[in-house]
């Protein structure tokens, strides 16, 4: 029996450690603010290294996030979060800034993550505001990116709660704003934004079973793809279009129509195979696992078993 640590066992330690101080360097500042309110001035080289240390906490949350280890990354982040609300506060920030926006998006994705969904859209929501004073429409009468993703997120947040109505004009207003910011004469292919944007709202009509509407957006996201993603330049295909693939399919097959929904399910099928081959992926793929059982279960509804 061997007690040696492998490299990779080293290097986790090592993180550990790095993760350690980071928290207790945090919690003492954090503690120390709290203790002290109201805050004094901070001087340059003070900001400076809160600055440096808030980046370096959320380095170090995202190998945690991938990792699935979403409790100890959502620690980190919450200390980083400390940071920024310190570093720009309202009274001299009415605006708000980017970084603390983003910092704030991404502890609302980690809460998401952990059913916190209460808290998430509090900061969501305190996201969104301050992007619409950062990017106010007399000066950016077309939006701006970041204003469509805070408008994505919340409606993706609301949508996982069931909560339809209020995430509907949410979506809506990300489409028209990406039209804005991609139009057709600047964009001939289009843009991956608005076809998210599209292909969010189709799936979210297609589960309220308003599959008219959730056609035309579904459709139009898979056309902008197809151009995004053309055969000569991506011969595997591309995720986003063999989701578009299966949406439809999907909503094809809530419809009743089988033998439409086969070929686009089929289609979705082929391109997730070379996407996602054995080799590379030998324990399988979630999306691949999806687009079989999703065509196993409408053969079975066709009474076609043999497949």
């Amino acid at each position: 029996m061997t007690t040696s640590m492998t490299a990779k066992q080293n290097g986790r330690l090592t993180l550990a450690l790095g993760i350690a101080l980071l928290v207790m360097g945090a919690a003492g500042w954090a503690a120390s603010v709290r203790a002290d309110e109201p805050a004094k001035e901070l001087t340059d080289e003070e900001r400076s290294n809160l600055e440096k240390q808030a980046k370096e906490l959320k380095q170090q949350a995202f190998p945690l996030y991938r990792d699935v280890n979403y409790t100890a990354a959502n620690e980190l982040l919450e200390k980083s979060l400390e940071i920024y609300r310190r570093l720009y506060p309202a009274a001299k920030y009415p605006d708000g800034h980017l970084d603390f926006a983003q910092s704030l998006e991404i502890q609302g994705i980690l809460l998401q993550k952990l059913g916190e969904y209460g808290r998430a859209e509090s900061l969501y929501r305190e996201a969104l505001e301050m992007r619409k004073r950062l990017y106010p429409e007399s000066k950016y009468p077309d939006g701006h990116p970041d204003l469509v993703q805070s408008r994505d997120l919340l409606a993706a947040m609301l949508r996982a709660r069931g909560q339809f109505d209020k995430a509907e004009p949410l979506y809506r207003d990300a489409i028209e704003m990406s039209r804005k910011l991609y139009p057709a004469a600047k964009y001939p292919n289009g843009h991956p934004d608005l076809a998210l944007n599209l292909s969010n709202l189709g799936a979210m009509l297609l589960r309220r079973g308003e599959y008219g509407k959730a056609e035309l957006l579904l459709c139009e996201a898979l056309d902008i793809r197809k151009r995004l993603y053309p055969p000569d330049k991506y011969p595997d295909g591309h995720p986003s279009l063999a989701g578009d693939l299966n949406n439809l399919g999907a909503l094809l097959d809530a419809r009743g129509e089988y033998g439409r929904a086969e070929l686009f399910y089929y289609e979705a099928l082929r391109m997730r195979r070379r996407l996602y081959p054995a080799d590379k992926y030998p324990d399988g793929h979630p999306d691949l696992a999806t687009s079989l059982d999703n065509l196993g279960v409408l053969m079975q509804k066709r009474g076609n078993f043999r497949h």
